[in-house]
């Protein structure tokens, strides 16, 4: 397997823009709830392309890992994977998708919900058919500090093509979370995503048991 970096991508207008998302005012499901809106579409918009190359009714796995210890959060799912474009406009600010009515519709959740959460996250993912592996690191305070114009992607090679998934990962978390504050995150989830667990395996699980 080998690894290298690609062609950049670039962050304006104003990098130092991901850094103020620290300040809304939001509530942990619903900025948990924006990745499970990405999932869920990303899922919806790719269904019958997942069906026909893997020849089996599609199904989706949302996994949640929480480490109150390491002050991180994970979110990783198995739909269909993001290729350049779509990793770039996951990225970028202002991005909206080319399908406005779905859940993205402004293309600015998944953006707002990591930069609230902490101060460092990436993305990780792969596209089903592809033989690629893309990351791309987002570190807030330094974004804000040095005013970048780009990020670098990282690219592993020689990937298994029928493999296909998206996991975030958020470090640096600036709140924390226990007992009766994530009981109440569950209860939450389950309430906004109530129509969607009927049709969907979804699991709130990590370090924490949930």
């Amino acid at each position: 397997m080998t690894a290298k970096n690609t062609p950049e991508i670039e962050i304006r207008p104003g990098s130092d823009v991901y850094a103020t998302y620290q300040r809304l005012a939001y509530k942990i499901w619903y900025a948990i709830g924006e990745y499970v809106d990405n999932s869920t579409q990303n899922f919806s918009d790719h269904k019958k392309l997942i069906k026909k190359a893997t020849g089996k009714k599609p199904k989706l796995t949302i996994d949640i890992a929480y480490d109150p210890q390491a002050g991180t959060l994970s979110v990783a799912d198995d739909a269909h994977g993001m290729n350049m474009d779509e990793l770039t406009r996951a990225v970028q600010l202002n991005r909206p998708p080319p399908n406005p009515s779905g859940r993205s519709e402004f293309g600015m959740g998944l953006k707002m919900a990591s930069c609230w959460l902490g101060c460092k996250w990436r993305i990780v993912t792969k596209r089903l058919g592809s033989t690629e592996e893309y990351e791309v690191l987002m570190d807030v305070r330094d974004l804000e500090k040095h005013h970048p114009n780009a990020v670098g992607v990282l690219v592993r090679k020689n990937q298994v093509a029928s493999r296909h998934y998206t996991r975030v990962e958020v470090e640096g978390l600036y709140r924390r979370f226990r007992g009766q504050a994530i009981s109440r995150i569950k209860e939450h989830l389950a309430s906004i995503y109530r129509v969607t667990l009927s049709q969907t395996r979804y699991y709130c699980d990590g370090m924490v048991s949930l």
